[in-house]
């Protein structure tokens, strides 16, 4: 079993999630990984799930040293602070956020591969 099985209820989300944007997408992410997730991704502006995919690492924007106060809110909720200054991502918000992008991965090739309707 594979662990986005674990994670989540593969037959869980619909299809049509896959096409959420904005609001919708965080609301998504906010559901089935919680509030600090999914205000990462709105701040980054990665609104959908075609765009989630193909952002390498999420985290990454958590290493620069960015002067934003809700860069900063963000980052005290899902980093520990280091005795250096610098910030070292949360070990279950980083799993969390693998886990859906495979989870979402998966979705959307069985949603590419399922039959075509014809009319």
């Amino acid at each position: 079993m594979s662990t986005p099985q674990i994670y989540f209820d593969l037959d869980k989300l619909s299809s049509t999630a896959l096409s959420f944007t904005d609001q919708q997408f965080y609301d998504l992410v906010k559901d089935l990984l919680g509030n600090s997730q999914a205000k990462l991704l709105a701040y980054q502006h990665i609104n959908s799930v075609p765009c989630f995919l193909m952002s390498d690492d999420v985290c990454d924007i958590l290493n620069y040293d960015i002067n934003d106060p809700q860069l900063d809110e963000i980052r005290e909720e899902i980093c520990f602070k280091l005795k250096s200054r610098q910030y070292m991502v949360k070990g279950g918000i980083r799993t969390s956020i693998s886990c859906l992008k495979e989870y979402l991965r998966k979705k959307t090739e069985e949603k590419l591969n399922e039959p075509k309707k014809t009319k």
